[in-house]
């Protein structure tokens, strides 16, 4: 592609486009960042994690856009949640509920785990 590159003089319409079009296309590779304080930042938003929140938010951006299997998200988990499946689904659905305002969605494959992505993709 030869978006990235003009020739001089170049009209400043046609500059702005050009820079548009190249953000838009870098927006798509955006990945989340999650701090030690717990606060999730994509995207110029940010939201504040609790601590078990943080934990299974880590280990879905270890795998962002990809598959992370239950098994895994229930290690995250505090040992004191009595059922374990139970306590990950409500912990997954108030996550979505947080990271919804961010634009990504966490996707349930069933029999194989959650997938954390933009909401766009």
């Amino acid at each position: 592609m030869r978006e990235d590159w003009v020739r001089a003089p170049v009209p400043h319409q046609d500059l702005a486009v050009r820079i548009a079009m190249l953000r838009a296309r870098a927006a798509r590779y955006a990945v989340p960042e999650l701090d030690a304080s717990g606060i999730l930042r994509f995207r110029a938003r940010s939201v504040v994690l609790s601590p078990t929140e943080r934990a299974l938010m880590a280990e879905l951006l270890r795998r962002f856009r990809g598959l992370t299997s239950r098994e895994d998200l229930l290690g995250r988990l505090p040992t004191q949640d009595g059922d374990t499946s139970n306590a990950l689904h409500l912990h997954i659905m108030r996550l979505r509920r947080r990271i919804a305002p961010l634009g990504l969605v966490i996707k349930t494959l069933w029999n194989q785990g959650y997938q954390l992505g933009p909401a766009s993709a």
